[in-house]
């Protein structure tokens, strides 16, 4: 066992790129051979690297709110040319629903009311 921690504390210190994580790493290992417990304080942790970081959801909800301009754009096109070009007196409560509808999918996406 000590020998393996000596290696993970050596290879983490012989690393190319020094990273927080890899320092962290390094530490660990080094106080687990010398047989001192763990205490959280005393070694800086890791940024979290896992899905949810405040970065990751800023850079996500900028794609999403960036995607929703373009369905919103597109919902809109449709709307107009279906109020342009479906003309068809008989069909006007077909038409009539169908505009309803993406008027309502336009309201729930941005929020407003229809």
């Amino acid at each position: 066992m000590r020998g393996a921690l000596e290696h993970i504390a050596k290879a983490a210190r012989q690393s190319r790129s020094q990273t927080r994580r890899l320092r962290w790493i390094e530490l660990r290992a080094d106080r687990a051979v010398r047989g001192e417990p763990y205490e959280e304080q005393a070694v800086q942790l890791p940024k979290s690297a896992g899905p949810n970081t405040p970065e990751k959801l800023s850079r996500k909800i900028a794609h999403l709110s960036s995607e929703r301009k373009e369905l919103l754009s597109a919902l809109s096109a449709a709307e107009e040319l279906i109020a342009r070009r479906w003309g068809y007196p008989d069909d006007a409560s077909s038409r009539a629903s169908v505009l309803a509808d993406l008027r309502a999918a336009i309201a729930k996406t941005t929020g407003s009311a229809a």
